[in-house]
């Protein structure tokens, strides 16, 4: 009995239910009996939980499901995992911290490898039942990677620098783990059209495919692209060796074109004018082959001259390659009237591709007797700009290689010569005055 009169004693409970009652006594007797308490013991074990079932999942997890226990009243359950075989909870590790209440988990173990689960039912009476059958998953958080993506060009290629040339490139993807589907792999040049590649499963690890370079595809180094999705459906995108490849689409082109006499050249039809052009390529020719070159006049009915007198020469900076041509040119070249002429050029690199570029200029003047005069400038037109300065345009003129600029300033009383310009049709002038 406590100090406020309450009293409380332990009693032993049988199996069933239990009527319990309570009398006072004093050395007069026993009094009357309480109203009847019933008190049901129940030590029996619940039934466990039917058809555990474990299935892994991406990124690691595995999915548990079961069937409650019938005829049973259910608290909630316990799990139970381990890496071996167990038929004791005491072997192995409870994962939930509190009571699961529905027939369903999502568990993620520490580390990835197989585990062995086991459920347990608890019933209102806080018991547990023996342990379910087992269950088995392998936990995998691991992505998926290609191990290597080999090339095989069918064209010509360049082995030691790993360069290809326009052709179709068969492929073979390895991969580290079974993939749920065949995978996604592009080959992404740079500035370009992604060029897809079908993929055909070979073996569990291996995929081959091909993709086609053609002679419109950029240049330049391009990156393939890999995705896949093993069977847990963890996505991987990385790629251990072949992530990238060199394409070159580009003949050697003539970037630097000089020639002497420089323009415009006068010619003499009692001694036609010889000319030396000095061509810069940004990259070498096929070894063993020289460049086509040719030139054509501008005036109605002129054809197409062969260019033979062809000598490579020391190669001056800039230049990849730098060659020499040598030629005279018509005796009745500007004997009419002035005109111009181009060079046209064909030349092939070390993988057979083929340009006809000249990216600088290519057109040059040539006259007999007194140059006449081009056309004036139109358009020329000024727009005031920040900090005094002033922009001019105009249209260009054909066959011009320069212009000249005259200005009177506010102070002046006529147009002074003021800047000689190269091939340009806009300009800024700094000076305010």
């Amino acid at each position: 009995m406590d100090t406020l009169g309450n009293f409380s004693t332990s009693v032993t409970l049988a199996e069933g239910q239990n009527r319990l009652q309570a009398a006072a006594r004093n050395r007069a007797g026993i009094g009357p009996l309480s109203s009847e308490v019933r008190v049901s013991l129940d030590t029996s074990l619940p039934m466990s939980p039917a058809n555990l079932a474990a299935r892994a999942g991406q990124g690691g997890i595995v999915r548990l499901t079961w069937q409650p226990p019938s005829d049973t009243s259910v608290s909630g359950y316990n799990l139970y995992r381990s890496h071996s075989p167990f038929s004791d909870p005491a072997a192995a590790t409870k994962i939930n911290a509190n009571l699961i209440t529905a027939p369903v988990f999502e568990d993620l173990p520490a580390a990835d490898g197989t585990w062995v689960y086991h459920a347990a039912t608890i019933d209102i009476a806080d018991n547990e039942s023996e342990l379910s059958g087992e269950a088995v998953a392998a936990s995998d958080s691991t992505a998926p990677r290609a191990v290597s993506i080999d090339y095989t060009p069918q064209g010509p290629y360049d082995p030691a620098a790993g360069r290809m040339a326009p052709a179709t490139v068969n492929v073979l993807l390895t991969v580290d783990e079974p993939l749920q589907a065949s995978p996604y792999l592009s080959i992404v040049p740079q500035g370009g059209i992604p060029l897809s590649v079908e993929l055909i499963k070979d073996t569990d690890l291996t995929y081959t495919g091909f993709f086609v370079i053609s002679t419109t595809t950029p240049g330049g180094t391009a990156y393939a692209i890999f995705s896949g999705r093993d069977r847990v459906g963890n996505r991987g995108t990385e790629i251990d060796a072949g992530a990238s490849i060199r394409i070159d689409t580009a003949g050697p082109a003539i970037s630097r074109l000089m020639i002497d006499p420089s323009s415009p050249i006068q010619n003499e039809a009692q001694t036609p004018v010889p000319v030396t052009a000095t061509i810069g390529l940004d990259e070498q020719l096929k070894s063993g082959t020289r460049p086509r070159l040719s030139y054509r006049l501008s005036a109605e009915g002129r054809p197409t001259i062969d260019i033979d007198q062809l000598t490579e020469i020391s190669t001056r900076a800039g230049d990849a390659q730098t060659w020499q041509a040598q030629f005279t040119l018509p005796a009745d070249a500007g004997l009419s009237d002035a005109e111009t002429f181009h060079f046209i050029y064909r030349g092939s690199d070390d993988l057979d591709n083929l340009s006809d570029k000249i990216v600088d200029h290519n057109l040059f003047q040539v006259y007999q007797g007194e140059l006449p005069p081009l056309e004036l400038p139109q358009g020329l037109s000024a727009v005031a700009l920040a900090e005094g300065k002033i922009r001019l345009t105009w249209n260009a003129v054909n066959e011009a290689v320069g212009y000249q600029l005259y200005r009177q300033a506010p102070a002046e009383s006529e147009l002074t010569a003021y800047q000689r310009l190269d091939r340009v049709e806009t300009v800024t002038d700094p000076n305010r005055s």
